[in-house]
C-alpha cells in the first residue's frame, strides 16, 4: 500500500466515524449534513452511500439503538430512521430485519398509548378458536412451547401487575430452553382476557388468574405448579410487542 492510499483510507476512516457520531442519536439534522459534506469534500472522498453495505448498515443500526433506548418509537423517530437509511443509500431489502424491529418498536409503542391491535378473524391462528364473550384477539406470534423443572430456570423481566413496560426491558436475556422438553409448536395468541397457546395442544389462562410472568429477549415463561411453561418466539422482535401488550391486558 503506497502513502497516498495510506492517508487515504485514514481520511475514509474518519469520516465513517463521523457519519457513525451523527447518527448516534438516531437524528440526521440539516446542520449535521452541511459538517459531514464539508468533510467530505475536504478529505476528497466518495459519499458514504457508496461504502461497503455492512458498514452503513451497521451505522443505520447504531441510529436505531439509539432511538430504542429511549423505550419508545414516535412517529417523528421513524420518520427520522428513514431519512438515515435514505442518506446511507440503504435499500429496504439491505436492512429488513432491522426495519422489523422498528415497526415492532412503533407497535409497542402505540400499545402503551392505548391503541392496541386487532388480529382479523380469518387469520390462520385463530382459525377453530372459541373465544369468550366480548373477547378480543390482539396479537399473535408463531412459537414453540417448552416444559421445565429446572429449579434454577433464569428469571427473565418480571410483568408486574399495574407497572409499564419500557420497550427493550427484556433484551438482556434469552429464555432458558437448554435443559428443557420441548413440547409443541404453534401460536401464542393475546386476547383481551386470555394468553393463549395453540399447536396441537391448546392451554389457555386467564390474565387476573396468571400469577408470576417472566418476559425474555425470545419469550416468556410461565410458572405453572412445579414446572416451567416455557414459549419461544419463532420471529425476531416480538418481544417488545408481547410485554407491553401483556403488561397493559394485566392492568
Amino acid at each position: 500500500m503506497g502513502l497516498l492510499d495510506w492517508f487515504s483510507g485514514k481520511k475514509k476512516a474518519e469520516y465513517r466515524e463521523q457519519v457513525k457520531e451523527a447518527v448516534g442519536d438516531g437524528k440526521l439534522t440539516e446542520e449535521k449534513l452541511a459538517r459531514l459534506e464539508a468533510l467530505r469534500k475536504q478529505a476528497n472522498i466518495d459519499h458514504i452511500g457508496t461504502d461497503k453495505t455492512e458498514i452503513r448498515r451497521s451505522t443505520f443500526n447504531t441510529a436505531v439503538k439509539a432511538v430504542k433506548s429511549g423505550g419508545k418509537m414516535t412517529d417523528t423517530e421513524e420518520a427520522e430512521l428513514a431519512n438515515i437509511q435514505k442518506f446511507l443509500n440503504l435499500s429496504d431489502d439491505q436492512v429488513d430485519k432491522t426495519r422489523i424491529h422498528v415497526r415492532h418498536m412503533k407497535t409497542a409503542t402505540e400499545i402503551a398509548e392505548g391503541q392496541l391491535p386487532v388480529v382479523p378473524p380469518e387469520n390462520a391462528a385463530l382459525k377453530g378458536l372459541r373465544l369468550l364473550p366480548d373477547e378480543v384477539a390482539h396479537h399473535v406470534a408463531a412459537a414453540e412451547l417448552f416444559d421445565s423443572t429446572d429449579a434454577d430456570t433464569k428469571e427473565g423481566f418480571e410483568a408486574v401487575k399495574g407497572e409499564t413496560y419500557r420497550i427493550g426491558s427484556a433484551d438482556s436475556v434469552l429464555v432458558p430452553v437448554d435443559n428443557a422438553t420441548p413440547k409443541d409448536k404453534g401460536y401464542l395468541v393475546l386476547t383481551s382476557k386470555r394468553i393463549i397457546f395453540r399447536g396441537s395442544m391448546t392451554f389457555a389462562h386467564e390474565y387476573g388468574k396468571l400469577g408470576e410472568l417472566h418476559l425474555y429477549r425470545d419469550g416468556l415463561r410461565l410458572p405453572i405448579g412445579n414446572s416451567n411453561m416455557l414459549i419461544r418466539f419463532r420471529s425476531d422482535g416480538v418481544s417488545d410487542v408481547v410485554a407491553t401488550l401483556i403488561r397493559r391486558l394485566r392492568r
